[in-house]
């Protein structure tokens, strides 16, 4: 229910508005009235109203002085005018001012009843409005730890916006540089934690210890990952080899305490520390990679970045592109595979790299192609002993012949997925393409446009088509509306033109045509035959 003000200097005429006009029947359940713009004022502060019809002209305080009051204390009221001809100018000042309409005198009451119940209607949709605008900033409001992961993750992958970054640094809290100085610390488990069925919670109470010792350096932010692994951003006032120092101390106490808390070992990388928040990217990545020389250095310890020898490193960066390699295995050639494979092997006989390095290339080259398509996410759910076969042969990786055969091994196995996934995916294709033939059949179904649907070249979705559903893309829309045609001739009702419109045929004697040629006979001689 609304309330309504009624001002005008003229006591006949707020007689006639109030008691002629059936207020109530819009919704309207209390009417006020004011003598003039003075009173007026008063009552809208003290009662309110959500809707006001007032005179321009009054004594005292005229009607577009009573609007500039209002809005000087914060109040906005639907405000409707009543003029005369004389006041046409002051009608248009008065709705550049926020008025919401104006009526000529003498006011018909079907006319202000239809003025004051557009009002009610404008009221209603702004109250909507901020309902759901609150509704969203209450869930933006309890959402807002899940969005703050969510930036920190692509923070670290590098997926933000750089224009961008300024206000969610801002909004998200986040120190954006300065006198800060900021670096990526990961922490994995050790052993096969992810299995466990407390790994949640295993994972939370990790978060929350590291989190409480990192603090202590600085400000401190983290953000789950994949496969138990949690990343941490440190940003802190330190000086860089101080605050390293501290970073060490403190992740060799929270191995201590996690071993104590959960029976399982972690082992910490530290990447280096940067100016930059934009630099994170490089420094989580540095973080991973030194987590990765658990694998021939032992678990249960902390890696920093720069405290491993990286000349084998430099002659990794050298000798593999990740990018090349997957190109490679995406073309399904195993000569080609193998020859870059020998290459490869050449080239560590020539620089006589250790056993250590092998071991480190090794997981370059097998972490850098997963790591490069989005086809390899969940390799590790779809091949459970992808991990397995992996570490198996990292343990034993001794000499070149020995890289190079457990090498060949591992990128078969991702060869092969790529090819499980290829096929997968034409399949799901191929079922959008059936889905949206049977939603679209009786519109007229052109290749191009499903081809732009799916994303594919219209020949290549018709070379794959066919491979899949044994039938040419056409044929198989000819044979679905005629399927529908006959449930259709199940109803005697319907006429044979009708249905061949109801089927996409604008022309009954092609659909006829079509029909005898997919069933032997004509539509009325087979609806003849099944009735």
């Amino acid at each position: 229910m609304y309330k309504l003000l009624i001002v005008d200097d003229e006591e006949w005429i707020r007689r006639r508005l109030i008691d002629t006009i059936k207020w109530d029947s819009i919704g309207i359940r209390d009417v006020l009235e004011a003598e003039d713009g003075r009173q007026a004022l008063q009552s809208t502060l003290e009662a309110k109203p959500d809707i006001i019809i007032t005179d321009i002209r009054m004594p005292d305080l005229s009607g577009l002085d009573f609007i500039h009051e209002i809005k000087k204390h914060g109040m906005n009221p639907r405000v409707v005018f009543l003029s005369g001809y004389d006041d046409f100018e002051y009608a248009q000042r008065a709705l550049k001012l926020g008025a919401y309409d104006y009526v000529l005198k003498p006011a018909e009451g079907e006319e202000l009843l239809g003025i004051v119940k557009r009002c009610i209607a404008d009221i209603e949709d702004e109250r909507k409005k901020k309902a759901i605008l609150k509704d969203l900033q209450e869930k933006l409001k309890r959402d807002r730890p899940v969005l703050k992961e969510r930036f920190l993750f692509d923070l670290l992958n590098g997926y933000v916006d750089e224009q961008a970054i300024g206000y969610d640094l801002e909004y998200f809290n986040i120190p954006a540089g300065g006198e800060y100085r900021c670096a990526c610390i990961v922490i994995q488990p050790d052993d096969d934690s992810a299995k466990k069925p407390d790994v949640h919670l295993m994972c939370a109470g990790i978060k929350d210890i590291a989190a409480e010792f990192y603090s202590m350096t600085g400000k401190c932010e983290s953000v789950f990952m994949q496969f138990g692994e949690i990343a941490f951003v440190l940003f802190t006032k330190e000086e860089d080899g101080e605050a390293l120092a501290l970073t060490e101390e403190n992740s060799r106490k929270i191995q201590s305490v996690v071993e104590k808390l959960f029976g399982i070992t972690v082992t910490i990388g530290i990447g280096e520390f940067c100016s930059d928040v934009l630099d994170l990217a490089g420094s989580f990545e540095q973080a991973k990679q030194a987590v990765l020389y658990r694998s021939f250095l032992g678990g249960n310890k902390v890696y920093r970045y720069d405290g491993v020898n990286d000349e084998s490193r430099a002659r990794i960066k050298f000798a593999f592109d990740a990018d090349e390699w997957f190109g490679v295995l995406k073309t399904q050639d195993a000569d080609s595979l193998e020859q870059h494979v020998d290459q490869l092997v050449r080239r560590i006989a020539e620089q006589e790299i250790k056993p250590v390095d092998l071991k480190s290339l090794y997981t370059e080259i097998i972490m850098g192609i997963v790591n490069t398509s989005y086809g390899f996410e969940k390799i590790s759910e779809t091949y459970p002993s992808f991990n397995l076969e992996f570490f198996t042969h990292l343990d034993k990786l001794k000499s070149p012949d020995g890289f190079r055969e457990s090498l060949l091994a591992m990128l078969g196995m991702l060869s092969g997925h790529i090819r499980r996934s290829a096929s997968d995916n034409k399949r799901k294709v191929i079922q959008l393409v059936i889905e949206y033939i049977e939603q679209h059949y009786r519109e007229p179904i052109v290749l191009t446009d499903v081809a732009g649907e799916v994303f594919l070249n219209p020949t290549y979705l018709c070379k794959i088509f066919k491979l899949e559903t044994g039938q040419t893309f056409s044929k198989y829309i000819m044979n679905y509306r005629i399927k529908k045609a006959i449930e259709f001739m199940q109803d005697p009702t319907l006429k044979i033109y009708e249905i061949a419109n109801m089927v996409g045929y604008n022309d009954v004697q092609y659909f006829t045509k079509i029909f005898k040629t997919l069933k032997g006979m004509s539509p009325t001689q087979y609806r003849d035959k099944i009735i």
